[in-house]
């Protein structure tokens, strides 16, 4: 809110998939946020799923933990609703 002056997004899509199947995809080193361990991982996760679920209306949770084409038709379909 600080550095945006309460600005926020009209729709957000949240990917989420669990840190293990994330780092199992991971092609390159860490940087140093991702160097912080599972644990931060794991809280920082959480943080968004609440962020989510506390604000249905403007942020559609994915399962990002699929094949690429299928985290994509479940992208088109969380849009759906929104774009007319």
């Amino acid at each position: 809110e600080v550095a945006t002056g309460g600005l926020e997004p009209d729709r957000v899509i949240l990917l989420d998939v669990e840190p293990a199947t994330a780092a199992a995809r991971r092609d390159r080193p860490l940087d140093r946020l991702e160097s912080r361990g599972d644990a931060y991982r794991a809280r920082l996760r959480e943080g968004y799923l609440r962020e989510a679920a506390a604000a249905p209306a403007r942020i559609r949770i994915v399962d990002a933990a699929a094949a690429p084409e299928t985290v994509a038709e479940r992208i088109r379909a969380a849009l759906g609703g929104w774009l007319v």
